[in-house]
């Protein structure tokens, strides 16, 4: 067979080559997690990417065997996107773990239209596998030299990937899906409930809301920009344990001392020196895009107060702090949050004005006349009706510190009675 190859080990002419593409071709894993990486930061969703990816291959072998029970392994390669979507309709992603793994995620009905996207990523990986197959096939037998049956698989190969296809985008165009149950989102709860408040604060005010247990995430002037005043501290010390992380060390037993002052009796002077420590705004500004913040810039040296943030950005800094994964480590977070239930009492305004009686919280507040008229701010974790919560509040323009803390404590009573108000309007 002129231009053929031989195989070493017989000597013989290689005709075809037969390998399985589904993980050692196609890297499955890291394509699916990266697609449902990106569709739960869209819908602010706590899910484990990688953990997703598992579970769904694990289902696909058993499900694989039912569709085809006497070896028609045609049927089931036809059906592979058919299968995909089954996969995600019987609602095994109600029972994939949440990146707390103490909590079991629930997806709204609403969003799973989303997982289209998903299901295309898929269908795309797999047809770039069929293709290098099929060229593999012909290359190793002599660029065409391919026998009748080899030929013959290929067309049929190919045949049933078209019909896959085919399925596959009517699927999309109209996806048989339940429709979601009526109610307004916990984005419409959490602006309408908010929007009154605001509206006699002349819109100064800005919230944003992460339920850890629904993995909802709404916000009421969530982009808007404030700045940080004392909460700006919270970022500093995430930055220190971050750097350190990336020496392998942890911070000096002088910055301990510093950070509990800073995190617990918000001292200003603490605050200063730990964020001369962490390289200045250059430093906070580098580990807050490791942190996954968009809109914060740190402020000049040695004015950290005046950092510009939004609630939105300020909720991507309490989950780097509160949930998995994170860039922080888990003793990071620890420590962090260790220090943030532990404010002095005339510090636990703002946030904790919304939780559960007798639930423990943990918040990092910040006031600032700025230059003349108060910004009043607060972040932090909070039980509310069994939830667990991220709540991000930030003010400016308050006549006074005591007004803008009124301002904050409503705003964040409002949201969190809000967002958790979600779930229950959406049962039944």
């Amino acid at each position: 067979m002129a231009g053929g190859f031989r195989a070493p080990s017989t000597g013989k002419f290689v005709r075809a080559v037969l390998f399985d593409t589904f993980g050692t071709v196609v890297d499955w894993r890291t394509g699916i997690a990266a697609a449902v990486r990106e569709f739960t930061v869209v819908h602010g969703l706590a899910v484990d990417p990688e953990a997703f990816a598992d579970t769904w291959r694990g289902r696909y072998q058993p499900a694989a065997a039912d569709l085809a029970p006497a070896g028609d392994w045609d049927l089931a390669a036809a059906s592979i996107t058919d299968l995909a979507a089954q996969l995600l309709r019987s609602g095994f992603v109600q029972d994939l773990p949440r990146s707390n793994n103490s909590v079991k995620c629930k997806f709204p009905r609403r969003q799973f239209t989303g997982f289209v996207a998903i299901l295309l990523r898929m269908r795309r990986c797999a047809g770039i596998a069929m293709l290098v197959g099929i060229v593999t096939v012909m290359f190793s037998s002599g660029c065409g030299n391919v026998s009748s049956g080899a030929s013959a698989g290929a067309e049929k190969a190919s045949a049933t990937w078209r019909a896959a296809t085919a399925r596959a985008s009517a699927a999309v165009a109209t996806p048989s899906v339940r429709r979601p149950p009526p109610g307004p989102s916990a984005q419409q709860l959490v602006s309408s409930a908010v929007r009154p408040l605001a509206s006699a604060d002349n819109d100064d005010v800005g919230v944003a809301v992460n339920d850890l247990t629904t993995g909802q995430w709404a916000s009421f002037g969530g982009n808007h920009e404030f700045i940080t005043a004392s909460i700006a501290k919270a970022d500093i010390l995430a930055t220190l344990l971050y750097q350190a992380q990336q020496s392998h060390g942890w911070i000096s037993a002088g910055e301990q001392a510093l950070a509990t002052t800073m995190i617990e009796d918000s001292d200003n002077n603490a605050a200063t020196a730990l964020f001369a420590d962490a390289g200045g705004p250059g430093g906070v500004d580098t580990a807050n895009k490791a942190f996954g913040l968009r809109d914060t810039t740190a402020g000049p040296s040695p004015k950290w107060g005046i950092t510009t943030t939004t609630p939105n950005d300020q909720i991507r800094l309490l989950r780097q702090i509160f949930t998995t994964p994170s860039v922080l480590s888990a003793a990071s977070q620890a420590y962090i949050q260790r220090l943030m239930r532990h404010v002095e009492p005339a510090q636990a305004w703002g946030v904790p004005a919304a939780a559960d009686s007798g639930t423990r919280f943990a918040v990092k507040n910040g006031w600032l006349p700025a230059p003349k008229l108060w910004a009043v701010n607060s972040i932090g974790s909070i039980t509310h009706g069994g939830h667990h919560l991220l709540i991000a509040v930030m003010s400016h323009y308050n006549d006074s510190e005591g007004g803008g803390i009124s301002v904050v404590e409503g705003v964040a009573q409002k949201a969190a009675t809000a967002v958790t108000a979600y779930r229950a309007s959406t049962s039944g």
